[in-house]
């Protein structure tokens, strides 16, 4: 139970555009999501995620675990997390095996979780190694 305590899961903020989310809505839907209006920011990323943009559904994803605007849905949240992480998206990846390793709107798995967190860590993700460091030393069998 103390090692479930000591994994690191930040999901309150947002992500900053990056070179793929330059549109003038999802800089507007951020604003709005850092300023509290939690509803104008989904209708403004909700169109982005369906296309494709990570960050958006990232966001998005985070909202649904927060219960930001929306009433808190684990089962939601992995969905837009999957659809991101899918495409890279390093936090992502790592809030899906967090999830996994929690049980979290998903099935308990920890050889899910050792994946997606693998996948954040081996980009370079500090909080996702620390929580492979964990995942490992639990349950050394799900760490191939």
């Amino acid at each position: 139970m103390k090692s479930i305590l000591s994994i690191l899961f930040v999901l309150i903020s947002f992500t900053a555009c990056n070179a793929e989310t330059n549109s003038q809505n999802y800089d507007k839907a951020l604003a709005f999501a850092q300023n509290g209006n939690y509803k104008m920011a989904l209708k403004l990323w909700i169109p982005l995620a369906k296309n494709g943009n990570r960050s958006a559904q990232l966001n998005i994803g985070n909202m649904y675990f927060n219960g930001q605007g929306v009433m808190k849905n684990y089962k939601e949240a992995s969905k837009w997390y999957v659809l991101s992480a899918e495409q890279g998206e390093i936090t992502a990846q790592r809030n899906l095996g967090v999830m996994y390793y929690l049980g979290n709107g998903v099935n308990q798995d920890k050889l899910q979780s050792y994946k997606w967190l693998h996948k954040a860590a081996k980009q370079g993700d500090q909080q996702s190694q620390n929580n492979l460091d964990i995942l490992c030393k639990e349950s050394p069998w799900a760490c191939k």
